[in-house]
């Protein structure tokens, strides 16, 4: 709550800027760590600050969410979509990173503009925000605008503490294979020794734990049963059979023409698939081949697995991070998808164009 004081202090008459500025950030977060999932815990923060800058709830959920996704699919060091696609398609590993830093750049520019437009709309109107009839749950924000608080040195120290865990979870991530249990451990970490730091007793510690908890725990329940629905896909071959059929119509078409077809196959099988790792495992094997043959080369291949596998996530009913940020940001399923719809639309037409010039650069390495 300190820190966000100081940064609106520091933005005070120009608080728009602070919306390209939390996305950059969290975008790095998908982009270099792989997260997605992991900042559903961040969602409620972002939602306050949005309304405490006054905005809404939504402007809150493209701040951390969206932004994340943008960096998610762009992927630049993204150790569980495009490091294991490269992994089947056996590509150095993280290479055309610099074409991937243009992609980030080339979505975090629409993305913003597109946010920051309808951010200003609904701050002169609020009427004319999506979710003005909703009612929120104030249990699960900070009002910024009731809490008078400073910047300690004890408050610098923890931010130094989360830096470091951040490091770490990169370091971990790509040098020992560390995942999900071990990037919950450091945040575990980070929480407790938060606690030691601010002189709390080890039983505020775990009371203070508790509460947090309580906040993600109907998340956490979506995404349990969203991930049962695809293991049931999954173990019964549903999912093998419907790749299979979809890309053996994709001989027909030149390379030109095909990569598109391609990223669009890719679109549609996202909105069964929501596990980026999962979908690479199942579909690389079966692209990369049909790509040797219709001659594209395996670079571009991947880039169109990346973006059609992210592209599409941010309106999916079948994602269970999505459903439960919404959940956690009190923002309705189908408002979410009003706003989000003409964006994903955009992105899809851009993605389209960025392909075409993956292939006629002929992309390498292959």
């Amino acid at each position: 709550n300190a820190g966000l004081l100081r940064l609106t202090k520091v933005f005070e008459g120009k608080e728009k800027l602070l919306i390209p500025v939390f996305m950059i950030f969290f975008s790095f977060t998908g982009a270099f760590l792989g997260f997605s999932e992991e900042n559903i815990v961040f969602v409620p923060l972002a939602v306050s600050v949005a309304r405490y800058l006054g905005y809404d709830g939504i402007v809150g959920i493209c701040i951390s969410y969206l932004a994340t996704q943008v960096g998610f699919f762009a992927g630049m060091m993204n150790p569980f979509n495009v490091g294991v696609a490269q992994g089947i398609a056996n590509l150095p590993m993280f290479s055309g990173i610099g074409f991937r830093f243009f992609i980030w750049a080339v979505f975090m520019v629409i993305t913003a503009w597109f946010v920051m437009s309808y951010a200003e709309k609904i701050k002169k109107n609020p009427e004319l925000s999506l979710v003005a009839d909703i009612k929120f749950d104030e249990s699960k924000f900070v009002d910024l605008s009731k809490i008078d608080i400073k910047l300690t040195f004890g408050h610098k120290i923890i931010y130094l503490v989360f830096v470091a865990a951040i490091v770490a979870v990169l370091y971990g991530a790509y040098n020992f294979g560390w995942y999900v249990q071990e990037i919950s451990a450091i945040f575990l970490i980070i929480g407790i020794v938060s606690g030691l730091i601010c002189k709390l007793s080890p039983t505020q510690i775990a009371t203070e734990f508790v509460a947090g908890a309580k906040s993600i725990t109907f998340g956490a329940l979506i995404v349990g049963f969203a991930k049962g629905i695809y293991l049931i896909m999954s173990d019964s071959m549903i999912l093998d059979t419907m790749i299979n059929s979809a890309v053996g119509i994709l001989d027909i078409f030149p390379s030109s023409l095909a990569i598109i077809g391609l990223f669009m196959i890719q679109w549609f099988i996202n909105i069964i698939i929501t596990s980026s790792t999962g979908l690479a495992a199942i579909a690389m094997p079966i692209l990369t081949p049909i790509a040797d043959m219709l001659n594209i080369n395996r670079q571009v291949t991947v880039v169109a697995f990346q973006l059609g596998d992210g592209i599409n996530g941010s309106i999916l009913p079948t994602s269970s991070t999505l459903l439960a940020t919404c959940a956690m940001a009190d923002v309705p399923f189908d408002r979410w998808f009003k706003f989000m719809f003409k964006l994903t639309m955009i992105w899809t037409g851009v993605s389209c164009v960025i392909l075409i010039i993956a292939n006629v650069m002929n992309l390498g390495p292959f």
